[in-house]
């Protein structure tokens, strides 16, 4: 319910009324948008497109994935407090970062 609170002024920003919603020419707008999907293009040309486009996307996710792992893994540990050095028992770091114990180091 607090969600709602937040997103109450967006409503009147956006100037969405959800009584349109019921109006019968929004449903007979909905109802031809829906209509449109059938009966479905079944050609050829058609699914070679839709299975082009299918693999390009998948492509593009795969090494937005990949370029992510890459930079965040290497960054994720090298700010990882429980990761570092001077954590699991190595040297003490020069500068000792404030709000930090001084018992955790080795």
């Amino acid at each position: 319910m607090r969600g709602l609170y937040w997103l109450a002024p967006s409503f009147s920003l956006t100037q969405f009324n959800p009584a349109t919603l019921a109006n019968p020419d929004s449903w007979r707008t909905m109802a031809g948008f829906v209509a449109g999907f059938f009966p479905m293009a079944l050609q050829a040309d058609f699914l070679r497109d839709v299975a082009r486009e299918t693999i390009t996307t998948l492509a593009s996710a795969t090494a937005g994935i990949a370029l992510a792992m890459l930079l965040g893994a290497p960054l994720a540990f090298a700010t990882s407090h429980a990761l570092q050095r001077h954590v699991l028992g190595g040297e003490r770091p020069a500068v000792w970062p404030a709000g930090w114990p001084r018992g955790c180091a080795g």
